[in-house]
């Protein structure tokens, strides 16, 4: 037993060795598992190694990215590199002597991926045992299996659409693309046209700046703000959204629609819009990112 510890805690010091050490700032929070960090006056998304926390659309989302926005947000942190993924490089970060992604499983935050990590699987095991966080659901969804889900037909949204929007000091219509489905005409990604019996048709550029997504009835407002802060890094490759309207949401009957305007957190000015058609349980979104622009010195 003497000589299997010895061998455990050289071989953690070697792997501890390898890794990738470094520190920074943490500048804002995307969800319950990813966060910004200001790495030597670079910024970078960071995804929190052998988490998994719900998705903003899913329940207990809002819950987890305030619980980690908490720990570490605009604190000093220092970072374990294990990986790179999709959203970028993969860490274990700590603030202090508390290490975040085991306190995000100890309060029900956040689920434990794969690991060996006894530290983490003893805290995801305790918090679903003390019903903390996601486990007070009887039959709480994972958040792979949320991801993967069959996606719902959108519910598309009548022509020609009109509301007032105060928070962006404009109008906002809502057209149908040559797909039929509902997009937000006046932003900078949509170009509009007249065919040639002079109906008006609006076409999309780019595609991949568009996001479809759904969101239960009851709290739709929140689930756009939320899907816009998520959204933001995944669209602009990691500058935050900075400051916006604080309402920018309209709802009405079976609609609502939203003008993010403000300027991100690396400094441009950026417009991003969102429509929803809801029927008696759900609304059907989509999200239009419009091209960052570059804001002028005029402190001179």
């Amino acid at each position: 037993m003497r000589i299997t510890g010895v061998v455990a805690v050289l071989a953690a010091g070697v792997a501890i060795a390898a890794s990738s050490m470094t520190s920074g700032i943490c500048v804002d929070v995307v969800d319950g598992d990813t966060v910004i960090v200001e790495i030597e006056g670079q910024r970078e998304m960071i995804q929190l190694a052998e988490i998994d926390a719900p998705e903003p659309d899913q329940a207990f989302g809002e819950q987890a990215r305030q619980f980690l926005s908490e720990l570490v947000i605009n604190k000093p942190v220092e970072l374990v590199f294990t990986g790179t993924g999709p959203a970028g490089r993969i860490a274990h970060i700590r603030v202090g002597t508390t290490p975040v992604n085991q306190e995000m499983l100890a309060a029900g935050m956040a689920w434990t991926r794969k690991t060996e990590n006894e530290a983490l699987i003893l805290a995801g095991m305790m918090a679903r045992g003390d019903r903390k966080g996601l486990w007070q659901d009887d039959k709480p969804i994972p958040p792979e299996t949320w991801r993967n889900r069959r996606p719902v037909e959108p519910t598309p949204v009548p022509v020609e659409i009109s509301r007032s929007l105060a928070d962006a000091g404009r109008k906002l219509e809502l057209r149908k693309n040559a797909d039929g489905k509902a997009i937000i005409a006046g932003l900078p990604m949509i170009d509009l046209s007249k065919d040639e019996e002079g109906e008006t048709e609006a076409e999309e550029k780019p595609k991949d700046l568009k996001y479809e997504f759904l969101c239960a009835k009851e709290g739709t407002a929140d689930c756009v703000r939320q899907k816009f802060v998520s959204k933001f890094s995944e669209a602009y490759e990691g500058d935050g959204p900075g400051t916006y309207a604080s309402n920018p949401v309209t709802q009405g009957e079976g609609q609502l629609t939203a003008v993010f305007q403000g300027t991100s957190a690396m400094g441009r000015a950026y417009t991003v819009g969102a429509a929803c058609s809801c029927n008696d349980d759900s609304c059907q979104c989509v999200m239009q990112f419009g091209k960052l622009q570059t804001t002028e010195d005029t402190s001179s």
